[in-house]
């Protein structure tokens, strides 16, 4: 149940994306195009100088290694919380799971089963050994 709600809204958000796109296409023009080209340039100058080397590189190493450990760090909280989510499905499964079986205490077997399993009490009869 808990997963339902970031799936629908995720499902709902690129939903939302796609529908924004087919509309921007069909009118022909963007939304906040200038301040989106703008991000979009100051974004590529940015990666540029990162990977081509435009800022020293003890800040770019620095940079990278903060980038590593947050990477590393969020991995680790997401498998963490995958985990506490799989344990707890797991005993909610497990807690479903009917605790005996209905056994039959003295009555005989119906007619189906006498039919389909030999007899068990002559250990030669039936072809059985």
């Amino acid at each position: 149940m808990t997963g339902l709600i970031p799936f629908s809204v995720g499902l709902v958000g690129l939903v939302l994306f796609i529908a924004l796109r087919f509309f921007e296409e069909g009118r022909g023009a963007r939304f906040f195009a200038d301040p989106r080209a703008s991000l979009d340039a100051s974004v590529t100058r940015i990666w540029r100088a990162l990977v081509l080397g435009g800022i020293p590189h003890s800040y770019r190493r620095d940079l990278f290694h903060m980038l590593r450990r947050v990477i590393h760090s969020s991995v680790v909280f997401l498998a963490t919380f995958l985990r506490r989510v799989e344990r707890m499905l797991s005993r909610a499964g497990h807690s479903l799971r009917p605790t005996r079986t209905e056994r039959s205490h003295g009555r005989d077997p119906s007619a189906f089963l006498k039919t389909i399993a030999p007899d068990k009490k002559g250990n030669g009869e039936n072809g059985m050994i």
